[in-house]
């Protein structure tokens, strides 16, 4: 890894993580499918603005190709992980959410195995993956929220939290070996804006839009997230997955848990419990033996 993707992976890290903690304080004043369009809707507009100011040299896309992609991706690889993932936080703290975050580069590599020609698994990578998802276990077996008011979780937020990491990771591997040749901003920029349509039309359809409980706190939370943890977090996450590829991309998720955590603890009072810290060095050091292993002999 050399120090333009060890920089783009921490600041990737840096994002998401302070965009987890900001999202579990808004869906305390938000419905979070509601929080979830909105957020998108925030980052759809700095989107729409740049495209207005450099309409000359950047047109908006029109390439129906890329519409097809983007019409997957922002359904199966935005929209639907986002809202898993908004709505675990009801029931889990941002911390524990992040950790769960961080069997994303075991998956993901498991994954590339198949897909990618150039991601091959071997013995020290099938290790790292079982070590990792064990973490991953061991957090759940023993009901770890990381709430305080709350000390055994709900197992629909692990539930939840599984099925968002696990689109996530789907979606990285498809944009790795079918969208290198579109301009990532415009990619990226249209699956966020197909994402946000299907969001908020279901939310107007299910449960309409109540903002009754906002103030100020919650807005600045929202913009917070829509502008750093989704338009910039999402524009440099697929740069880094097309330039440096989606292994390396997904080392971002050893920054995340550390972030969302500490701020979690600092800013809204989670618990960190030896059960949680146990399970994330766990994680932690299975995501290295993925690391070291994409330097060895892959497998027959």
């Amino acid at each position: 890894m050399n120090l333009k993707s060890l920089v783009n992976v921490m600041l990737i890290g840096l994002l998401f993580g302070g965009g987890i903690v900001s999202s579990r304080f808004g869906i305390g004043q938000f419905e979070p499918i509601v929080f979830t369009g909105l957020r998108l809707a925030v980052a759809v507009l700095a989107f729409a603005g740049f495209y207005l100011v450099s309409h000359q040299r950047h047109p908006f896309p029109s390439n129906w190709r890329l519409w097809r992609h983007s019409l997957l991706l922002g359904t199966f690889g935005t929209a639907l992980p986002m809202t898993c993932f908004i709505a675990a936080l009801q029931f889990q703290s941002s911390g524990v959410s992040a950790i769960f975050i961080t069997t994303g580069p075991a998956m993901i590599a498991l994954l590339a195995h198949f897909a990618l020609p150039d991601e091959s698994l071997n013995r020290v990578k099938v290790s790292g993956i079982v070590l990792a998802l064990g973490g991953a276990l061991f957090i759940a077996l023993n009901g770890e929220s990381g709430l305080r008011d709350f000390p055994q979780a709900n197992p629909l937020g692990y539930i939840l939290i599984t099925l968002s990491v696990s689109c996530h990771c789907v979606a990285t591997i498809y944009l790795r070996k079918y969208t290198h040749q579109y301009r990532t901003f415009d990619l990226t920029g249209s699956q966020i804006l197909i994402a946000m349509v299907f969001i908020l039309l279901g939310a107007s359809l299910t449960m309409g839009f109540d903002f009754s409980r906002v103030d100020l706190t919650g807005l600045m939370s929202l913009l917070y997230s829509g502008l750093f943890g989704t338009f910039i977090a999402f524009l440099l996450y697929n740069l880094t997955v097309r330039d440096f590829g989606p292994t390396v991309a997904g080392m971002s998720f050893y920054v995340t848990p550390i972030v969302a955590t500490l701020a979690g603890v600092l800013l809204l009072g989670e618990a960190l419990t030896l059960n949680i810290v146990i399970g994330m060095s766990v994680i932690l050091a299975g995501i290295a033996l993925v690391n070291y292993g994409s330097r060895a002999r892959t497998l027959a």
